[in-house]
């Protein structure tokens, strides 16, 4: 058996292979290109395997490989760098640490989500990318009003009273002409942001825990999106804690000499999923009594934050519980999905 460590980039890829008992086998570096790598793995036959960083490149490198070797493993960067950390950084020595813990078997596996996972990801992510660069435009109207002297007359200026009196202000005509740009934009992207949705519905509908997952409070359309594309496969999940733990939201522990100190939540993982379930939040602890105690008991003792983090933490376990059940959500007063058969 034949070990590849890949270390790859946008053009290139950098790797070493070594066999069974650790001798270096090949090194150097390929284009990615489907051919070249072909040429790369037929010099040396027989059964192989390659793992490979997680990178924003590695479905590409992913899909050109897969069928070339016996097995391709995804490995996570940051557990990968605490096993190999060397003093000297350098793409052959990354390469080199990755064929050798391949040949160990001691790769820190990250998830290698299919190809319906990806573009699942891709859809929530470009819908999220359209959201923010709509509140960047929207945040530089108030700066425009706030420099001119403007203060606020309406609670949404975006709404349809407050864009008449956006229309009635007087404004010099520099301004007035930047002004009408930027709600143009705001406009355009509000189209764009409704395609993406339209996106999304399409897309998830015929995913069986779409429509459940909707059923529990707090939970829309993008939420439940957001946690089927960022979870993937529930069942690499056994545990609600594990669901938790990978969206960053359980307390870090300091643990030594028979002494424990737990801080702040590790926000190690999933930062989508993170803000999907603390946005979730708002509405599932008002209308689910045991969350709604819970939250009030913890927002007097510890704070708004301590709290709304907690009922984040709550709504995945209920997310959780509700998709490897198959069945709705019976907490709370959650209004029926149509699309849910029961």
């Amino acid at each position: 058996m034949l070990h590849y460590g890949l270390d790859i980039h946008a053009k290139y890829t950098t790797y070493y292979a070594v066999d069974d008992q650790g001798n270096r086998v090949a090194e150097g570096r390929v284009a990615n290109d489907r051919d070249v790598f072909a040429a790369l793995f037929s010099a040396h036959p027989g059964p192989r395997r390659a793992v490979m960083e997680s990178c924003i490149v590695w479905p590409r490198v992913h899909e050109l490989i897969a069928d070339l070797v016996d097995e391709v493993q995804l490995a996570h960067p940051l557990l990968t760098k605490y096993i190999a950390w060397n003093h000297v950084k350098t793409d052959r020595l990354d390469a080199r640490a990755l064929a050798l813990l391949l040949r160990g078997d001691l790769v820190p596996r990250a998830y290698l989500a299919p190809r319906e996972i990806q573009q699942a990801r891709s859809l929530v992510r470009h819908r999220l990318s359209l959201t923010r660069q709509r509140i960047a435009l929207k945040n530089s109207v108030h700066y425009i009003l706030l420099r001119c002297g403007h203060q606020r007359q309406e609670t949404d200026v975006f709404g349809k009273r407050g864009r008449s009196w956006l229309q009635q202000i007087a404004l010099e005509n520099t301004d007035r002409r930047m002004l009408d740009q930027k709600l143009r934009a705001v406009d355009f992207f509000t189209e764009l942001v409704a395609e993406a949705d339209h996106e999304i519905q399409c897309f998830f509908l015929p995913h069986p825990a779409y429509a459940l997952l909707q059923t529990i409070p707090g939970i829309g359309p993008l939420i439940a999106a957001i946690c089927i594309a960022e979870i993937g496969d529930i069942g690499r999940f056994p545990s609600a804690k594990q669901v938790v733990s990978y969206a960053g939201l359980v307390p870090s522990e300091y643990s030594s000499g028979g002494k424990v100190r737990r801080g702040h939540v590790t926000r190690v993982g999933s930062s989508i999923l993170r803000w999907a379930a603390i946005e979730a939040a708002t509405g599932f602890a008002p209308r689910v009594s045991a969350a709604r105690l819970r939250h009030e008991r913890l927002r007097q003792a510890r704070g708004a934050g301590v709290a709304r983090v907690a009922a984040a933490a709550h709504v995945l376990r209920v997310v959780h519980g509700v998709w490897k059940s198959g069945r709705p959500c019976r907490a709370g007063s959650a209004t029926p999905v149509p699309a849910l058969v029961t």
